[in-house]
């Protein structure tokens, strides 16, 4: 409110600094998603008609009505969801989907022949050093890879968080320098295999909420990375930080 008594509208800062928090809990609702069963908390949001118009607004409507129809299945949709989450992230059996970076990208040789499907090969490594960039810590109630999907998520959401702050606190080189890590993140590590995590898990699940959330994960990801790529030019093609500071 100024001097007159009337409403100031948002300023570009507050707005940016908005956007960038959005942005973030979108990404956070895909790293949850990823990395445990959905609470009945989750389930209730996704049913909510105004945020399934949220979503409606950014996404494909055949993506939306996938995550309506997931956790509207049965009687019980959060039983059914955790099982489905058990079946796919946890218990190696027929349906079981490998959420690692790694095993999708790497190889290595074995008695003279390259093998695929590892744990912990360099991908793992170079996701390791971007949190180390942004010094970021892995939780220590994260008990899984560095190369997991849903640390991946947590990672860029944590960006967006800097990002917000930065904005707030007007320093808009550092805003910057966080969208360009965001950019190259994307870039070098989430669309470079998660589109196939995707395939995988449609392979294995056949419909239902967890397709649709890897489809809205690749779709929100694509989306970004092309908003980011107008705004700064071109990613930088390298799966490790190439920033000196």
């Amino acid at each position: 409110m100024n001097e007159h008594g009337s409403v100031q509208p948002p300023s570009t800062t507050d707005n940016e600094a908005a956007l960038a928090r959005a942005r973030a809990g979108l990404y956070r609702f895909i790293s949850a998603a990823f990395a445990k069963p959905p609470t009945p908390e989750v389930v209730g949001r996704l049913a909510d008609p105004a945020f399934q118009e949220l979503l409606e607004r950014c996404f494909d409507e055949g993506i939306v009505n996938e995550l309506r129809q997931g956790v509207a299945a049965g009687p019980n949709p959060v039983a059914a969801l955790r099982q489905q989450f058990m079946d796919l992230f946890k218990v190696p059996a027929a349906r079981y989907v490998q959420p690692y970076e790694s095993v999708y990208r790497d190889s290595r040789e074995i008695n003279g022949k390259m093998v695929k499907g590892l744990l912990m090969g360099p991908s793992a490594q170079a996701v390791q050093k971007w949190y180390r960039l942004a010094a970021r810590e892995i939780s220590e109630d994260f008990k899984d890879l560095p190369d997991h999907v849903a640390l991946e998520f947590h990672f860029l959401a944590e960006l967006c968080e800097e990002e917000a702050g930065f904005h707030e606190a007007g320093q808009p080189d550092k805003a910057r320098r966080a969208r360009e890590m965001q950019r190259d993140f994307l870039k070098g590590h989430i669309l470079s295999w998660v589109p196939r995590l995707a395939k995988a898990i449609h392979e294995a699940a056949d419909g239902g909420y967890y397709p649709a959330v890897a489809d809205l994960a690749v779709a929100f990801s694509r989306q970004e990375l092309a908003a980011l790529e107008a705004e700064l030019g071109p990613a930088i093609a390298s799966e490790t930080p190439a920033y000196k500071d």
